[in-house]
Order: C-alpha cells, then structure tokens, then sequence
C-alpha cells in the first residue's frame, strides 16, 4: 500500500507509474494552483489514484490517442488541499480559477476520493491539436458535426452507452456528472452556432443529444460507417435553417 509522498524520491516513483501504454503519473500531476501556491499536489491514497487514472487513460485517452493523434494533457489530477483552495480563490471572484467543491469533485478532479456512491473516477483536461488544426476558425457546422460523430463513434464503441448516456442525465454519480459535462458542451456548441445562424433557432440542445444517441443506438448493432455518416447527414440537414437546408429529390 503506498503512502502520499513526502520526499522528492517518492515523488519521483510515484511519477514513474506507468497509467497506459501512452500515459505516466507524471503527466496528470501539474496543477498551476498548486505551482503558484507552493503547495504539493500529491494524491493522499496513491493506490485508488492509480486505479482511478488507469482506467480514464486505457479507456479514454488511449482510444482518442488513437484516432486523433497526440493527447496533450491541460490539467487532470488536484488533491483536496489544492481543490479546496481553488475552489474558495473562485467563490471570491479570482481569476483563474475553476474547481467545484471538494465533494463534487470526489471522482472527478480528486482521483483518490470516492464520490457519495462510493464510486471511483477521473476526470482530465486535455488538448487534441489535430482537432485544432482541422479547424482552427470559429463557428460553422462542420464543428457540430463533427461532434455529432465523435459522440456517436464512442457510444458505439462502448456497447449500451448510448442507452446509459441517456438515462443518467441528473445522476450525481461519477458517470452522471461526465455524462452532463458531455451534454453541457453540446449544449454551448448548438447555441453557439444558433447565434452565428448556423443551427435553427427552435432547435433545442438535448434534441440533438437525443438524436445522436438514436443514431449510435442503431448502428451500434451493425457498426455501418457508411450508413452512419449517412444518418449524421440527414440529422445535420435537418439542424440547418430552413433556407439552407438541402432541396428535397423529386
């Protein structure tokens, strides 16, 4: 069983800590609260960290690695001492700084903290550059749809989680709060584009979640690309203003 670290060596090891075939320890620990601060932002049970930052990396990073190229991690683990301070710096208007409390953080951003479920998790900020590359002007629907595909790819992947992203919206547990984080960025990408003119302006942002999870819900069966990108088509068509949406076949 390992202990917080309190030296410089043990800090070192625990870096060492190999997460996934791409990831270290090492990668998740920056915390510019902490740097600023002179605080250590070392897990206090390095063992549930551990665990909690290999199963984030092996099922998520490692396959969005894999289809989009390097992951750059922004910012991942914070331990209650950093949490907590960030979270007060925030509640008295400081800028710069965004963590929620300590408790709904638990399975998040506080890997070696078990939410009220009793439930481990991870949460990481990263930076996808081939992302930005692909599209480093603001606004167009391109950016929706690719979105649209990404949520749909990885529902797919993981067999029944469109079913299960559909059901947890409210859920306070670990997987809930990531499920609502997914739907929030939906969310502020639908509005986004409705401000630009791009998406309907009666379109609601749980419509398109919805949408997308019946889309990933068929093709999970069959696995079709091409009858994939076909429905995400026909969805995108559909978000489109009226005047610009594709003339119907006779």
């Amino acid at each position: 069983m390992r202990r917080k670290p309190a030296s410089v060596q043990a800090l070192t090891e625990l870096g060492r800590v190999r997460l996934s075939k791409s990831f270290f320890m090492r990668d998740m620990l920056h915390s510019e609260i902490a740097q600023v601060h002179g605080l250590l932002n070392a897990p206090d049970d390095p063992d549930l960290a551990i665990a909690a930052g290999t199963r984030l990396c092996e099922e998520l990073l490692e396959p969005l690695q894999d289809r989009w190229g390097r992951v750059a991690v922004r910012g991942a683990y914070r331990n209650q001492e950093v949490n907590a301070l960030g979270n007060r710096m925030m509640r008295l208007g400081k800028a710069g700084y965004n963590c929620a409390l300590n408790e709904n953080s638990a399975a998040g951003h506080i890997w070696d903290l078990r939410d009220k479920d009793g439930c481990m998790g991870a949460t990481a900020c990263v930076v996808v550059p081939a992302f930005y590359d692909a599209h480093p002007e603001p606004g167009g629907w391109q950016h929706l749809a690719r979105w649209i595909d990404e949520l749909v790819r990885h529902t797919v992947v993981y067999r029944g989680l469109a079913e299960t992203v559909a059901a947890t919206t409210g859920d306070a547990s670990a997987f809930g709060r990531a499920c609502e984080r997914v739907h929030a960025a939906g969310g502020r990408l639908v509005k986004r584009e409705q401000e630009r003119g791009i998406v309907r302006a009666d379109v609601r942002p749980d419509d398109v979640i919805s949408l997308a999870n019946a889309i990933a819900a068929v093709t999970e069966r069959d696995r079709d690309r091409r009858r994939r990108t076909r429905l995400i088509g026909l969805l995108i068509d559909g978000l489109r203003p009226r005047s610009e949406q594709s003339p119907r076949r006779r």
